[in-house]
């Protein structure tokens, strides 16, 4: 059977989605009844990205994949689906979520003039 129709015994036909994280690129094969986090789980083995430590994001044609969306309906039939994965370390975004803006640095607009915020140049 081809990839995406059923296969004779009336199983779903795998499918290869190509994964790249820093330049390299990895292939895994999925159901496309299956639901997108496990593929996040593919991805998190196959780059060496633990949860705990990462949170992971998997951009097809520039869109995130919901975690709870089917594989078929999320990569919209095609033929051999590229995903670009993007990795945060947590700790840096905690970090990032808990600092504070410095109240002592104008904005730009204050300190250039904005035409829009009807700052004065």
């Amino acid at each position: 059977a081809a990839e995406g129709e059923k296969a004779a015994e009336g199983e779903e036909a795998a499918m290869s989605v190509a994964l790249s994280y820093r330049g390299a690129t990895v292939h895994v094969s999925v159901l496309p009844g299956e639901r997108v986090s496990g593929l996040f789980e593919q991805t998190a083995r196959a780059f060496e990205l633990p949860p705990e430590r990462y949170g992971l994001k998997l951009l097809h044609k520039g869109k995130a994949l919901a975690p709870d969306a089917t594989v078929g309906l999320a990569l919209s039939g095609a033929a051999a689906p590229k995903l670009m994965v993007l990795a945060s370390a947590t700790d840096a975004v905690r970090q990032l979520q808990a600092a504070k803006s410095d109240t002592s640095v104008a904005s730009f607009a204050a300190e250039h003039g904005s035409r829009k915020g009807k700052v004065p140049v």
